[in-house]
């Protein structure tokens, strides 16, 4: 079972390992160029973060002793308890991957995905203890696409002056700096302010703490402060599964959105020939208009 580096150096984003074993894999994919091979490869350890928990697996590349090719990672994902990168092989170097059980492998992971997932996961748990003090409302699920994120909440509706307070206590906590922790306990010895799922059976439970706001089992990836998150912007609610989803953005995904959505503003702004502070009363004034033709 490989050693998960990813949980002891998350700020870390090349590591060294032994190839335990490889294998051919039956998927079919479409994430290898033409006449390569998907093989699932094994390690001692492993800085790459696979699927689970509402974060996406880590992308990298794998380079190995005795082979010529650098092998990209397009998939990493926990099976049977173990850590399984999918790489795509060259038809050339298929044979000699398959006999290179016991040599050195250099990995790098893609920072700067990882990096983007930490700060949507970090902000996930700010976010979600901000609904629960300011709502009362639990967080029921978690999932994290390539452009947002998003909760769901047990809560039957939330309104515009929720959001804004929602959003003003979390970024409170990310405009603090405070530091982000990961903790073990075992189960029995959980403090009790501890937000859990937890599976059925585990000897140890990892507990992500943030300052005296937030404790939350947890196997993700995080940033180390709450500063490196940058901002968390709700930029949709909506309903789900009976209750309230809650998209939003972190870091750069809300730096991008925002410079979209101020691009889009200025457009507008221009288009109406008004300050862009004026261009809801440029539309709703050229909204008059037109029903004053249109009679």
């Amino acid at each position: 079972m490989a050693e998960r580096l990813y949980w002891k150096h998350p700020e870390l984003n090349t590591f060294t390992a032994r190839m335990i074993h490889t294998g051919p894999c039956v998927e079919k994919v479409d994430t290898c160029n033409s006449g390569e091979t998907l093989v699932k490869v094994w390690l001692d350890q492993t800085l790459f973060y696979p699927e689970g928990g509402g974060q996406p697996y880590d992308a990298g590349f794998l380079k190995a002793n005795g082979l010529g090719a650098t092998l990209p990672v397009t998939k990493v994902m926990e099976e049977d308890g173990d850590i399984a990168h999918y790489v795509c092989c060259p038809p050339a170097e298929l044979n000699n991957l398959l006999t290179l059980n016991g040599n050195e492998v250099c990995g790098k992971i893609d920072w700067q995905r990882r990096f983007d997932h930490m700060q949507q996961h970090t902000g996930q748990h700010i976010l979600s203890q901000a609904c629960l003090r300011v709502l009362e409302a639990s967080t029921t699920g978690f999932h994290m696409s390539r452009e947002y994120a998003s909760i769901d909440l047990a809560i039957a509706e939330i309104n515009q002056d929720q959001v804004q307070e929602v959003e003003q206590v979390a970024n409170e906590v990310v405009f603090g700096n405070v530091p982000v922790k990961a903790a073990e306990y075992a189960p029995c010895d959980l403090p009790p302010m501890v937000r859990r799922r937890l599976p059925k059976e585990t000897d140890i439970v990892r507990v992500i703490e943030i300052g005296d706001f937030d404790s939350c089992a947890c196997g993700g990836t995080h940033v180390t402060s709450t500063g490196q998150v940058g901002l968390i912007k709700i930029s949709e609610v909506g309903r789900a599964h009976g209750g309230v989803r809650v998209t939003f953005r972190c870091g750069g995904r809300a730096l991008a959105d925002y410079q979209e959505q101020n691009e889009s503003a200025w457009a507008c702004a221009r288009l109406l020939s008004v300050p862009v502070n004026n261009t809801l009363s440029g539309v709703q004034s050229l909204l008059a208009k037109m029903e004053e033709q249109e009679q």
